[in-house]
């Protein structure tokens, strides 16, 4: 009987919840990005996020991130290097993180425990560069 209660009142509170969306939209690499705000992915286009400029080099990025809001409206996307405003505008002091866009996860945005508007910005160096900027990370507001 304990075990039907505690399951009972688990689904009750489960029904209560509801999932915050700051996943919803994805920017990633040539420009493009996903929506999935409406329960369909639809593209979304303007990500600044692209590779290596250099003429002989692939024009990709292989890890970048982004985050929403509670609501689902993009905040900002970085690719370890850069960091993006949701008008894809760099953000102030948001050039040369020390990450690289050619790291497999070169950056995950957090939000900042007990914060409604700080988030942690992890960037990572790569193999290429034998790790010499490692792990680091920065604060967007």
């Amino acid at each position: 009987m304990k075990k039907l209660t505690l399951f009972l009142i688990s689904m009750t509170f489960q029904a209560l919840l509801f999932s915050q969306k700051q996943g919803n939209i994805w920017m990633f690499g040539q420009g493009g990005g996903l929506d999935f705000n409406s329960g369909t992915p639809t593209v979304v286009l303007g990500s600044q996020v692209f590779g290596n400029p250099q003429p002989g080099y692939y024009l990709y990025s292989e890890g970048c991130c982004s985050i929403a809001d509670p609501n689902g409206k993009l905040l900002f996307y970085s690719n370890g290097d850069k960091v993006w405003n949701k008008f894809h505008q760099i953000m102030p002091n948001g050039n040369n993180l020390l990450g690289l866009y050619s790291s497999t996860q070169s950056a995950l945005a957090i939000p900042m425990p007990l914060s409604d508007s700080l988030y942690y910005l992890f960037t990572t160096d790569v193999m290429e560069r034998y790790l010499a900027n490692g792990l680091r990370f920065s604060i967007i507001n």
